[in-house]
């Protein structure tokens, strides 16, 4: 694991984006099991895991990876029940980089603005009032 974060809006249900180094195929899953066999995050309800050179704190990237490159038949994990009355499911989702397995959706680059239009914005910030 290379880095973790717990969104403020799930802390109390033990969510948590993990960002990993991938090292095979199934690494996102053991990684999820891990993380639910252990005491830390052992009650936790979602974990979202993304490669290591994405910032999981940055939940707005984490969304675009997981709407746009989840193939959900594929890289949805359902945890067994939390509780001993079996209420309470468990729900990873891999939304790690898929290579070489046949499965890859395209993803497009992430939005981003246009250099030319951002540097005119700050050369006219004061104009617009703003």
């Amino acid at each position: 694991m290379k880095d973790i974060f717990l969104p403020f809006e799930g802390i109390f249900h033990g969510c948590a984006v993990v960002a990993i180094d991938k090292t095979h195929s199934d690494h996102p899953r053991e990684v999820m099991k891990a993380l639910w066999e252990g005491n830390w995050l052992g009650e936790g309800r979602l974990i979202v895991v993304v490669d290591g050179d994405e910032d999981p704190a940055d939940l707005s990237s984490v969304a675009w990876r997981a709407f746009n490159a989840v193939v959900w038949e594929r890289d949805i994990v359902f945890g067994e029940n939390m509780t001993e009355d079996g209420k309470g499911c468990r729900l990873g989702i891999d939304a790690t980089r898929k290579g070489g397995d046949g499965g890859e959706r395209h993803v497009s680059a992430p939005l981003a603005h246009d250099p030319a239009v951002v540097e005119r914005v700050k050369r006219r910030w004061q104009e617009y009032g703003l």
